[in-house]
């Protein structure tokens, strides 16, 4: 995905080139401003996927780093559920 574009996401708000692989790196990142109506739940349920294959390999030290990307996904999630009620 190019730089700032981050379909349906949301935006990139830095002033350069972090160079850092979206998606995955954007959800942590105080720069990104998430769209309320992205499709953040998929995100999520992509990267639980994700993770638990890793674990299922026998990868957890990678799985692990998934984590904090995973948390900061559902805090969106639950922020935009409780703005929107």
């Amino acid at each position: 995905i190019p730089y700032r574009d981050l379909p349906d996401l949301g935006q990139c708000g830095a002033s350069f080139a972090c160079g850092l692989s979206p998606h995955k790196n954007c959800y942590t990142c105080t720069k990104f401003r998430a769209f309320v109506d992205g499709p953040h739940v998929a995100v999520l349920d992509s990267l639980v996927h994700e993770r638990n294959e890793l674990l299922g390999a026998g990868h957890e030290r990678i799985a692990e780093q998934l984590d904090e990307t995973i948390l900061a996904v559902g805090e969106l999630i639950a922020k935009t559920r409780s703005s929107a009620t």
